[in-house]
């Protein structure tokens, strides 16, 4: 039999799993405050609902499920509780996982979850939203593939002694954005993109940083529609220096999709990038065995040995933070040394060897100041290879964390591992306590990644720092600003796009760039960087079975400036091919547009972060109906500074590009029809709004270009504006020159501003 047994204080909701006589002693005396719930099943899923309301005095309900083997999914539903816990004593075997139809679940240990997915705001169809957060459980793996079934719906950590880590995605709308972070404090989320079942997300919002991302092996991909940026961030400037991508893998690429514009709002640091290339792990590396494979002992000075602890268990010594390496884990005073009995076989590999472990200190003060000290020793002859002291911590950090010791050089062959705490000598006392758990042992070393844009939609890069490394842009665009690429090379495939802005260095070892025929270079002096959120009006689930609903676009207010008494069905979002839109204009930034009728103004307030020049851009269209447009006009503005009458022919999106002077801080950016009540016909379309910094490009410091005849140099600049490329050719031969020079050669140069391509010299004119 499994059980279930829920605690209330106030609002709040506890869950767990306890003995069988344990909950029949409960139930003898709940039977009154079994009625606050509803406990259901058909067999295979078990529901849980709030039946009555209830005092704010603690209540205890218990009730025992069907044999455990039928039990295949839990569903929680319970709109209008804040929160309750979910504390099983041992794993959930609930393969059709955990729905959190509403409410909130706070897990403590990753064994609460099971294996199956789980849905988080899936009740009503998603009308309610679900939240999980970690609940003093340290290093919480979530390993479950989450799907959000609701767009506000949370995996947040609460404070700065839990790192969830959560391994995969997923989404049951394409315009959702999972919502990652905190609710409060110093917290950080880490996010791996390494499970199998990640899908095409939306975006991601994040309420606070990621401590660091881990894209791994394999492919971020990226859905259309989707939007941009794609990190939405909540938090502050400070949340997002905190935030960087550290890549560990051989190869990685980035999908977008037709349509999809996306943003990587975190630095991506491929300078270090790194693979583990062997291990070589002690037996019992998490003493789920007890002390079994190890040998405690007792130094000078110090207290009795204290052992092989349990999560939770009795006489742990103030241990209050929880493994999430299994249920167990070794405590040791000061002064006290743990041995592995049999020899660890390091083998011969390629690379610099570590040790890491997760140590938490005894919740007190005393205990800050424990240092240890790693040990390996030839099992052969005795001799020390290697002795590193794991500095003491110097704050309040009760909960388990990672520490990584190394790196240090070990020839193949079999060694001792040892592990000695020890404290300063004025202050080495018995009372000092450290637990360690989930021990590693291995091998790492620098790799050559190779990072690869496929799909026909645009990724922007901005902050890369990569070393050694290989891109390549296939298909699509993929766009670079801000960033040192030390060594790297670029491949520009036949439909593929290079695009380069403001702050890209060759660092000290170059940035070599070769383009293929049919393949395009882009120079543009705006950064890659979106300020507008939700530009393309992707983010709103259309509902109404006509394609277009009269709603307000999220991120932008949207209001009737008179009373439209034709206006049926208000402005709002609408979709390729709906019935405002069918065979009239499509847009191809995804496939929804803003439409405005009549006397509306569509506006949106954004925080610019530097006085300076930006560009102001967006597509426009008119509807293509058979009705006059006389009087019926569309004003831009942003800042201030307003476009009039800007027009069009019928049926075709068209781009308008105004740079503005712009000051820091709030700025609005307006769209405003003017036109008559008399008829609903005329309609503007807006999509694609974009407003970004301008900074000159100017020369291409330790870029060499390479492109081949049939490929395309484009040019998106101001008009005044020049890029000089020092070390430019086509086909292997130096060009010299400006754009009629590089267009000789064989290379197509379009759009706005100039170029300069070698280094142009003077002519000397001798007059006699």
């Amino acid at each position: 039999m499994q059980y279930l047994k829920t605690r209330l204080s106030g609002t709040a909701a506890r869950m767990a799993a306890v003995p069988a006589a344990l909950c029949a002693a409960l139930a003898a005396g709940a039977a009154d405050d079994n009625a606050m719930f509803s406990v259901s099943t058909n067999g295979a899923i078990v529901t849980v609902r709030r039946s009555a309301e209830w005092t704010t005095s603690e209540k205890t309900f218990s009730q025992s499920f069907p044999d455990v083997a039928t039990v295949r999914k839990l569903v929680f539903d319970m709109p209008d509780l804040f929160q309750f816990d979910f504390v099983p004593s041992e794993a959930s075997d609930l393969p059709d996982g955990i729905e959190i139809a509403s409410g909130q679940m706070r897990v403590r240990g990753a064994d609460a979850l099971g294996t199956g997915p789980l849905v988080l705001g899936g009740g009503g169809n998603g009308l309610y939203l679900g939240k999980i957060v970690a609940r003093n459980s340290g290093m919480l793996e979530i390993s479950n593939k989450v799907v959000f079934a609701h767009a506000d719906s949370q995996v947040v950590a609460p404070g700065l002694a839990d790192y969830p880590v959560i391994r995969s995605l997923g989404i049951a709308n394409a315009s959702f954005r999972p919502w990652l972070g905190r609710v409060s404090g110093d917290s950080r989320i880490t996010l791996s993109l390494t499970g199998s079942d990640n899908e095409a997300l939306a975006g991601i919002r994040l309420s606070g940083a990621l401590k660091p991302f881990e894209l791994g092996d394999g492919t971020l991909r990226v859905a259309r529609p989707s939007l941009s940026p794609f990190f939405d961030y909540v938090g502050t400037a400070a949340d997002r220096a905190a935030s960087r991508f550290t890549v560990s893998a051989d190869n990685l690429a980035i999908e977008a999709a037709a349509g999809a514009d996306v943003e990587l709002g975190l630095p991506i640091d491929m300078a270090t990038a790194t693979k583990t290339t062997a291990t070589a792990t002690p037996a019992n590396a998490s003493f789920e065995n007890g002390e079994t494979g190890w040998t405690l002992t007792k130094l000078s000075g110090a207290g009795e040995k204290v052992g092989v602890k349990e999560n939770g268990g009795a006489s742990n010594l103030d241990i209050e933070g929880r493994t999430s390496a299994g249920t167990h884990y070794c405590v040791m005073r000061c002064l006290h040394r743990l041995a592995a009995n049999s020899p660890v076989a390091i083998p011969d590999a390629q690379g610099e060897w570590f040790v890491a472990l997760c140590a938490a200190t005894r919740s007190k003060y005393y205990s800050y100041g424990i240092e240890m000290k790693v040990r390996f020793t030839s099992a052969a002859d005795g001799t020390v290879y290697y002795e590193k002291t794991l500095p003491a911590r110097d704050d309040y950090h009760n909960a388990f964390t990672e520490f990584e010791v190394g790196p240090f050089n070990l020839p193949a062959g079999s060694y001792y591992l040892q592990f000695e705490t020890t404290k300063p000598a004025e202050d080495a006392d018995k009372w000092s306590i450290l637990a360690i758990d989930d021990i590693r042992v291995f091998c790492r070393r620098a790799v050559q990644t190779a990072l690869a844009k496929t799909g026909a939609g645009r990724v922007a890069l901005c902050g890369i720092g990569a070393s050694g490394a290989v891109f390549s842009a296939n298909a699509g665009t993929l766009a670079v600003s801000e960033s040192v690429l030390d060594d790297v090379a670029a491949n520009v495939s036949d439909g593929g796009t290079l695009e380069l802005s403001t702050g890209v260095s060759g660092g000290t070892g170059g940035f070599l760039i070769s383009v293929a025929s049919g393949g395009t270079l882009r120079l543009t002096d705006v950064s890659c960087s979106n300020l507008v959120a939700n530009g393309s009006f992707e983010a709103n689930a259309i509902t109404d079975n006509r394609g277009f609903d009269a709603l307000t676009p999220n991120g932008w207010t949207l209001e009737k400036l008179a009373e439209n008494d034709g206006n049926r069905d208000g402005s709002g979002v609408q979709s390729n091919g709906c019935v405002v839109s069918s065979a009239h204009p499509w847009t191809t930034a995804g496939d929804k547009t803003a439409y405005l009728r009549q006397r509306t103004r569509l506006s949106q307030t954004v925080s610019v972060p530097e006085s300076g020049i930006y560009r102001f851009s967006f597509a426009r269209a008119r509807r293509d109906y058979s009705v006059s447009f006389e009087g019926f006009t569309l004003k831009a503005s942003v800042g201030g500074q307003e476009f009039d009458s800007v027009s069009t022919d019928p049926g075709v999106f068209e781009r308008f590009s105004h740079t503005v002077e712009l000051s820091a801080g709030d700025n609005t950016v307006a769209f405003e029809t003017c036109g008559g009540n008399d008829n609903v016909g005329p309609m503007f379309f807006i999509d694609d709004v974009r407003l970004s910094k301008v900074s000159p490009l100017g020369e291409l410091d330790n870029v060499a270009i390479d492109m081949a005849a049939g490929s395309t140099l484009l040019l998106d600049l101001e008009d005044e504006a020049e890029v000089t490329m020092p070390a430019f050719s086509v086909g292997g031969r130096e060009i010299a020159g400006h754009g009629a020079a590089i267009s000789r050669a064989g290379v197509a140069v379009s759009g706005k501003g100039a170029v300069r391509a070698g280094k142009v010299a003077a002519t000397v004119i001798h007059m006699r």
